[in-house]
């Protein structure tokens, strides 16, 4: 009987320390995810101003192509200058 009384208490013991180790798991999955959470914001965030500045560029882009069209027909290719805002 003593030696069911010794194993049923290392049962215990070892269930506790189970309880508490699962404890600790599931706060570190839960500051994880959280953490995985806010980096996925970040990024999403960081998407749409490389999407904004990739736009601006385009539009950039397209005002320097019709400006430098202007400057070939104003000038007729003679070298006269065009000034574009």
């Amino acid at each position: 009987q003593a030696l069911l009384r010794e194993e049923l208490a290392e049962l215990q013991s070892q269930a506790q320390r189970t309880e508490v180790a699962r404890g600790r798991l599931e706060r570190r999955n839960s500051d994880l995810l959280g953490k995985v959470d806010s980096h996925r914001k970040q990024l999403e965030q960081k998407e749409a101003d490389y999407s904004q500045l990739s736009s601006q560029l385009q539009a950039r882009d397209g005002q320097v192509k019709r400006c430098e069209d202007g400057k070939v027909r104003a000038g007729g290719g003679r070298g006269v200058p065009v000034l574009c805002s």
